[in-house]
């Protein structure tokens, strides 16, 4: 069996390994400002991710947006990815539609808000490049996304597609 390395460090494939655990979760709207890496979530709950944030928060609603927020730390071999132009942000699977902010710089985004149908990709797995500007080596750095879920299906940062 080969040792391969970690995601952190591999230098052929390299990803933010940020999706699974534990990260910051918002009901409701709100605005582009929730991805400011100053910005105080300390009023928001915690929720275990991959997870249907219906199950696993109580969110109930239908036609409903929420955010996320998690800390990370970024190695230097992951800055180097990104100044290369490899490094991915993997998401997993989200649904239905979002906004991907990397201390507070938009690097990706996947269907339309408030239009129902208005994601062709609804359960699809997202991947995003993650640009060097957007990043510091250490700790503090912030991955925020906005998800908008259609209809009464399965909600959030759910995970179910595989790369």
């Amino acid at each position: 069996i080969e040792d391969l390395p970690s995601r952190e460090e591999d230098d052929v494939t390299p990803v933010l390994a940020v999706r699974h655990g534990i990260w910051r979760f918002y009901r409701g709207e709100g605005n582009d400002t929730f991805a400011a890496p100053g910005f105080d979530d300390a009023g928001w709950t915690d929720i275990q991710v991959p997870s249907d944030w219906r199950a696993a928060a109580g969110y109930e609603a239908a036609n409903a947006s929420g955010w996320y927020r998690r800390n990370f730390t970024v190695s230097a071999a992951a800055f180097a990815a990104a100044r290369a132009g490899t490094l991915r942000l993997a998401l997993g699977s989200v649904a239905t539609a979002d906004r991907t902010y990397i201390n507070g710089a938009k690097v990706g985004s996947t269907g339309a808000w408030h239009k129902p149908g208005g994601c062709s990709s609804r359960l699809d797995y997202r991947s995003y490049a993650v640009p060097a500007s957007a990043l510091h080596v250490g700790p503090d750095n912030v991955a925020a996304i906005w998800v908008w879920s259609e209809g009464s299906g399965p909600a959030g940062l759910v995970d179910w597609a595989q790369p």
